[in-house]
């Protein structure tokens, strides 16, 4: 029932996303080069897998996306990874759907409704940036990510009473996922701010 939902709520909102996406800044200074370019290093971190506690579980990539491009683009650039893992294990397309809002709709949500709770309050700070934005912003979208799979997709998790024990590997990802997102996100606010769009040099970084 909730699969069949989400299958038919999937095209009214990638039709949204897609008119509300600021298409001059896209296709500005290489930005659509590098949205194409992290989708399909999202797709081939995808493939490498950790088996934790009887699942293949892998990292998300949606906090890096997201604070880079916004929610819309980093949406999009989920769906097209999607779309290359369409390509290249050629599951159902109901399943590829079903996959792309708990894989990529719900962690850009987490990431981006934490960032902007980040920006409204709390101290305009570089190390609250990146510590709760990126580092907690990936934690939680792991975080999120398992809670819906283990709702919307029972037959996907081990058997098990305990909610606790069926959450566990989702937990234990949660380090990873915040320890990637946070690293990917220093070294480009440090080396290239440009490529961050969450990032403001003068809100962050005046007068220290």
């Amino acid at each position: 029932m909730a699969e069949g939902w989400l299958r038919w709520a999937w095209w009214p909102l990638l039709a949204w996303i897609l008119w509300g996406v600021q298409w001059r800044w896209l296709f500005r200074s290489g930005n659509l080069n590098r949205l194409l370019a992290c989708a399909v290093v999202q797709f081939f971190v995808w493939q490498i897998r950790a088996d934790i506690l009887g699942l293949n579980l892998h990292l998300l990539g949606a906090t890096v996306m997201t604070l880079m491009f916004g929610w819309r683009l980093a949406i999009i650039g989920g769906s097209l990874a999607i779309g290359l893992n369409l390509l290249r294990w050629h599951p159902p397309v109901a399943a590829a759907i079903t996959h792309a809002w708990i894989t990529v709709v719900l962690p850009v949500a987490v990431s981006y409704l934490l960032a902007r709770g980040v920006e409204r309050c709390l101290p305009r700070n570089f190390f609250v940036y990146i510590y709760a934005s990126a580092f907690l912003g990936g934690a939680l979208s792991m975080l999120a990510m398992g809670t819906a799979s283990m709702t919307l997709i029972p037959s996907a998790v081990p058997d098990g009473n305990e909610w606790s024990a069926r959450l566990m590997p989702y937990v234990l990802m949660m380090f990873g996922e915040a320890f990637v997102s946070g690293a990917l996100i220093t070294i480009m606010v440090v080396y290239r701010p440009g490529w961050v769009a969450s990032f403001d040099d003068r809100r962050y970084l005046a007068d220290r």
